[in-house]
């Protein structure tokens, strides 16, 4: 019997059919092997009573030996016709009977279907909240880095100014330097007045 494999013939994978499987209580699949296997197991116990019966009714016409080959060679032959026709069945089963087509909804979740329009207006009213927030905070965010950006250049003028900038014959970054020194020197003072 072929197996199911989408890959080698065309059906798809057993785990695909988890819609048919709650809705049956079981796969294609599964019911499919249960029905080969059932009907397996009579033709060969049909085919073990019959050899039993045939070496019963005609001892003698067929040593034991013969009559096992000839059941395993009838055996074969009916495992192949069996095969060949489980093929055709599965396919047929799998693809036309126990599928339930892409657009159909059962009853039990037809209720997922049902959203109610005040909650998807809610939903969307929430998005959009959120998308103007979100624009309202970049627009924020954009006005700051230019004042940033205006006032990273008034201070760099500043600076730039600065050290052109001349008192008593200093720069302005060299009095700086003489102002912290001597703030220095009349904090230890105060500090220690010895």
């Amino acid at each position: 019997m072929m197996e199911s494999n989408s890959d080698e013939d065309g059906l798809q994978n057993p785990a695909d059919f988890e819609y048919e499987a709650q809705h049956f209580g079981f796969t294609p699949i599964f019911f499919v092997n249960g029905l080969y296997n059932s009907v397996c197991d009579l033709y060969r116990e049909a085919l073990e009573a019959f050899c039993r019966s045939c070496a019963e009714e005609y001892p003698g016409v067929m040593t034991e030996e013969e009559l096992k080959m000839a059941k395993i060679t009838v055996g074969k032959k009916i495992d192949s016709d069996i095969d060949l026709v489980f093929d055709k069945l599965e396919l047929s089963l799998v693809s036309d009977v126990f599928t339930i087509p892409e657009n159909i909804v059962l009853p039990e979740d037809s209720c997922q279907l049902e959203v109610p329009s005040t909650q998807i207006d809610e939903e969307l009213q929430k998005c959009k909240d959120k998308i103007l927030a979100v624009k309202y905070a970049n627009l924020k965010l954009q006005e700051s880095i230019k004042e940033k950006k205006k006032l990273h250049e008034s201070l760099q003028d500043i600076l730039n100014g600065m050290k052109e900038l001349k008192v008593n014959g200093k720069t302005a970054t060299e009095a700086k330097d003489y102002i912290s020194y001597c703030s220095d020197i009349l904090s230890r003072a105060v500090e220690d007045p010895s």
